[in-house]
């Protein structure tokens, strides 16, 4: 079962981020700002997918 009560967070979740540039991100309540942090910090285990920074995972 997935975790969250069913639902698949961040499933199909991809973006780049510019070097040198200052990006936000923005959303609802709920919409998985804080389990993609968690997940980029490495706080959230990761069950599937990848999370690389500069080409390195």
């Amino acid at each position: 079962m997935p975790p969250f009560g069913g639902l698949h967070a961040l499933d199909g979740a991809s973006f780049a981020v510019a070097r040198g540039k200052t990006t936000g991100l923005i959303g609802p309540n709920g919409a998985g700002k804080t389990t993609l942090f968690n997940a980029i910090t490495g706080l959230l285990p990761q069950a599937t997918g990848r999370i690389s920074f500069n080409g390195v995972m």
